[in-house]
């Protein structure tokens, strides 16, 4: 018989795929499982697995006990809104001689999920304004009900914007936070959309948007601002009218669609600590330091360089696992550009190879299936060559200034392009054919070079269609709490280069003002940082920092498992 156990670990229940299990020592806890709905009134239960005979129960709320809360079930109630649900369960593990194991198993927070301000389930009694705009329904770009919203702009510099009279009748000043759904064109720039709140046509109630340009635009996802953003922000004052308004760039086709605009919306940031490139000092340093603070993070692993000079080796990566660390998957088995394989094939296989090596050494499966990609590029970047005025007579022939850089192959963009128009010949310093016909008009164009296997989503798409789960990209952050979108294969990542103390505590205040869940990734740790490598001083106060807050109930500090996990099916959260 084995003594009591004091180590708790927290591990997230994987309903629909095998539980993530954390050794302890030489004991392997149960499996337990936390079912039912975590909202207010609602019975959890705590179900141990056949392996493990449970003797005690004891919910938790972020971490403290819960008076009296010592059954197997537990009624949710209003005071956990906004918190972590857990339980303590104690008992024996028949597998492991009957030692005594707590486990500690972390629910989906219970929070309030704001209120829906617009559904935007049709255009009727919306207005466009600007005369630059087309306003339509959009049946395809929706997160819930019929359809969402589309404002395309018809490839003219000038103001475009949607409005609606008398939507709601509230002051904004209260709304706190705010978050709405958004699909932007592919490869067509859109730099700000921001939803606007006024009374009788006047809109003087002004929000900060949400910078697009933080993001990959080809994509769909959730962004979010706080009300407090806006200096020019009254308090009560009553509001009546919804603005929602793009930041254009040239060629000016730029094209969105909005989709349930929440207000209140859930405000509780969330952290991942994420390392790269197997460094030893994860072990070394990060993680005792993370350890005693109760800290777990996740390491994205590239197996041909472990053991090598200066990084993690198994021995190290398998005591991580077992103190609850995430095992990830690099994407590449020696840290190499996806981007730059030679084929989609190759790239693909690639992380395939990754998540077939960490699982036959052990480690789950669901870990593997998370990767980062190196060095940030799921494909190649390419600038595309913008054109003023593209004239065009309903043929597939077109004219402009100069043809000058343009390519076979390449693709043309702009209002009123049919997509998939691609250069069949550049006929003349001021001709060229595409592969289609386009109608007649003459307006700003762009031409871009997406000859190579990785252009757009290739990459994402791919890996997820052979179950890869996220994807973490290196710039941008997120909105998740009520889901990733079409965003799971490219979450935004935040690195370190460069960064100072005041630097990333303004981020972090940002993170906490809008709710935001952020991919932290750190590279190696040394005395001095420098170049990628963050100090030690400075890794030291940031997961102080959020250990304090952690603690406080602001935050939510998750490995990258939890979170998808946590949020995978958050659309089910949004406010009807």
């Amino acid at each position: 018989m084995g003594e009591a156990m004091s180590i708790a670990s927290k591990i997230v229940d994987f309903v629909k795929d095998e539980p993530l299990l954390v050794s302890l020592g030489l004991v392997t806890p149960a499996a337990v499982k936390i079912t039912g709905t975590p909202a207010v009134g609602q019975i959890l239960t705590a179900s141990p697995s056949s392996a493990f005979t449970a003797s005690t129960y004891q919910w938790t709320r972020n971490g403290t006990n819960i008076s009296g809360a010592t059954a197997q079930t537990y009624t949710v109630q209003a005071a956990d809104k906004g918190a972590l649900l857990g339980c303590l369960v104690t008992g024996s593990v028949v597998s492991a001689g009957g030692a005594r194991v707590p486990a500690d198993v972390v629910t989906p927070p219970v929070l309030g999920y704001g209120v829906l301000l617009e559904s935007f389930e049709t255009v009727t009694g919306w207005t466009n304004q600007g005369a630059v705009g087309t306003l339509s329904s959009d049946a395809v770009n929706k997160v819930q009900g019929a359809a969402s919203m589309r404002l395309a702009n018809k490839g003219v510099n000038g103001t475009s914007f949607a409005t609606k009279a008398a939507a709601f009748n509230a002051d904004p000043s209260t709304f706190d936070l705010v978050a709405y759904y958004v699909a932007v064109d592919n490869r067509r720039p859109v730099q700000k959309i921001s939803p606007t709140f006024g009374r009788g046509g006047t809109y003087s109630l002004s929000s900060t948007g949400v910078d697009i340009g933080t993001y990959d635009p080809e994509s769909a996802y959730w962004a979010s601002f706080n009300v407090s953003e806006d200096a020019t922000m009254p308090t009560g004052v009553a509001a009546t009218d919804l603005r929602i308004r793009p930041t254009l760039s040239a060629p000016y086709a730029g094209g969105f669609s909005i989709d349930s605009i929440v207000r209140n919306a859930p405000r509780k940031a969330t952290i991942c600590l994420t390392f790269d490139d197997v460094e030893n000092t994860i072990y070394t340093f990060a993680y005792p330091r993370m350890k005693a603070l109760g800290l777990v993070g996740t390491i994205y692993v590239c197996p041909s360089n472990v053991g090598i000079s200066d990084s993690l080796t198994w021995a190290q990566i398998d005591e991580l696992a077992a103190n609850g660390w995430h095992i990830g998957n690099d994407g590449t088995m020696d840290d190499s550009n996806m981007s730059l394989k030679a084929t989609l094939a190759d790239a693909v296989n690639g992380a395939i190879q990754v998540r077939d090596t960490l699982v036959a050494r052990g480690y789950p499966l669901e870990g593997a299936q998370h990767i980062c990609y190196p060095f940030g590029e799921y494909k190649i970047n390419k600038t595309p060559i913008q054109v003023a005025t593209l004239t065009c007579n309903g043929t597939n022939i077109v004219t402009m200034a100069s043809t000058a850089g343009i390519g076979v192959g390449w693709t043309c963009y702009g209002f009123g392009i049919p997509d998939g128009r691609t250069v069949v010949s550049v006929d003349s310093a001021t001709q060229i054919t595409l592969s289609g016909t386009v109608p007649s008009q003459a307006l700003p164009a762009a031409f871009l070079d997406e000859t190579h296997w990785s252009n757009n989503r290739a990459l994402p798409d791919a890996l997820a269609a052979q179950g890869f789960r996220t994807g973490r990209i290196t710039n941008g952050d997120n909105y998740t709490r009520f889901g990733f979108g079409r965003n799971a294969m490219m979450l935004g990542g935040k690195g370190w280069s460069g960064q100072t103390q005041a630097g990333a505590q303004t981020l972090f205040d940002r993170a906490k003002l809008r709710g935001l869940t952020v991919l932290e990734y750190f590279h190696r740790i040394t005395p001095a940082g420098g170049g990628i490598d963050i100090s030690e001083s400075l890794f030291d106060w940031y997961i102080n920092l959020l250990a304090t807050e952690r603690n406080a109930g602001n935050i939510d500090v998750l490995t990258v498992s939890q979170l998808y996990a946590r949020d995978v099916n958050g659309a089910s959260n949004i406010p009807s």
